[in-house]
């Protein structure tokens, strides 16, 4: 029995309007015959009202890549009157639904799947296994699911243009507004250098997931960008295909909803974990760098930390500072007694910071050590 079969159709419409979560939303119109009505009174005023109150969608980065989504799937009507507009923002509606349900799925996977990998990596001392295995913070599932909300802008947008080339450019008129008004840089992408790691760690999870496998377009991916720094090459963001994952991927990972915007305090402020650091590389990025050329200076044969691929598996440049610290990886660099995330505090070490155990640290996690013996 449907428990909303007996609620107005305006309370429902009202429900799902006050909801955050997309897969949810998407999974009651499919099982409830009054929810599924309430939707497609205005399917469209609901979906932007989740992506006004989500955690992540609300977020102008993001907001602007599902605007980027919202106006590539818009369908061509020509007809003008009520009835075809209003069919037209209903199926606009029910796509955007179904695309932001599918990046949390994705999401929650690629997450789940790098934090084992992670604990698996740095899990030679047990508080350190426990430490990596700790719930996500805001700004990891943050920066996990803008990488992916990027991949599925720029892949769309890359498949539109290939559909409608001959159109676009063949006839010298200049591109159609819906084209101009898509907010991607088809050179660099909008991303800065430092930050587009992030999308290749979210790239070579989906392709370890077994999504569609990662390309290039036009042509087929260089196979050294998966082992190289984006930053070392000009590497274009990997195009996808399909965001598929199959299904008997997807029954392995539960789903979830993005944790609240975390509060102003001392705390969020130290171990940036405010929406204000969301334009920021994570800490670790220039760490890595540093250990990264001072592992390089030990000799011309020795490959040290130059395979990006395992750190990427590990997510090691998408984790926060505080996951970081408590693994061993992030060094003790305070100038002041800080609280942390756990409800404790830390003093200030004045050992050096990029001591040995650091380094060795990350060369462990990135399998490295046996190039260095």
């Amino acid at each position: 029995m449907d428990p909303f079969r007996r609620l107005p159709v305006e309370l429902m419409f009202q429900i799902l309007e006050d909801m955050d979560d997309y897969v949810g939303v998407e999974s009651l119109i499919s099982v409830s015959r009054p929810a599924r009505a309430a939707f497609h009174m205005d399917s469209y005023a609901i979906v932007d009202a989740i992506i006004t109150s989500n955690p992540i969608t609300t977020q102008p980065d993001v907001k602007r890549l599902v605007h980027n989504i919202v106006i590539l799937h818009t369908p061509a009507v020509t007809e003008e009157d009520e009835a075809s507009q209003r069919f037209k923002w209903q199926q606009i509606g029910s796509r955007v639904l179904h695309i932001a349900a599918q990046i949390q799925r994705l999401a929650c996977a690629c997450l789940a799947k790098l934090r084992r990998e992670f604990a698996s990596a740095v899990g030679l001392e047990p508080l350190h296994a426990q430490r990596a295995n700790e719930p996500f913070s805001w700004i990891e599932e943050y920066r996990m699911y803008w990488a992916l909300w990027h991949l599925r802008s720029f892949s769309d947008y890359t498949k539109y243009v290939g559909k409608h080339r001959s159109s676009l450019y063949d006839s010298g008129d200049p591109p159609p507004k819906l084209i101009q008004d898509v907010d991607i840089d088809p050179t660099s992408h909008g991303v800065h250098v430092f930050l587009k790691e992030i999308i290749w760690t979210a790239a070579v999870t989906l392709e370890d997931l077994k999504t569609c496998p990662m390309t290039r377009s036009p042509g087929v991916l260089k196979p050294e960008h998966r082992n190289t720094l984006s930053w070392d090459m000009d590497t274009d963001v990997p195009f996808f295909r399909s965001f598929e994952l199959p299904r008997s991927v997807e029954t392995q990972y539960s789903i979830w909803s993005p944790p609240p915007i975390p509060t102003a305090s001392v705390m969020t402020s130290h171990w940036r974990l405010r929406p204000k650091h969301c334009k920021d590389p994570s800490p670790q990025t220039n760490l890595f760098r540093s250990l990264r050329f001072q592992v390089s200076r030990r000799g011309p044969n020795r490959r040290g930390m130059d395979d990006i691929l395992r750190y990427r598996r590990c997510g090691v440049l998408l984790w926060d500072k505080w996951r970081m610290f408590s693994t061993g990886l992030h060094p003790n660099n305070f100038r002041e007694r800080v609280p942390t995330p756990d409800g404790g505090f830390i003093d200030q070490d004045p050992k050096d910071p990029l001591g040995p155990s650091c380094v060795d640290k990350w060369l462990e996690v990135g399998d490295a050590k046996q190039w260095l013996a």
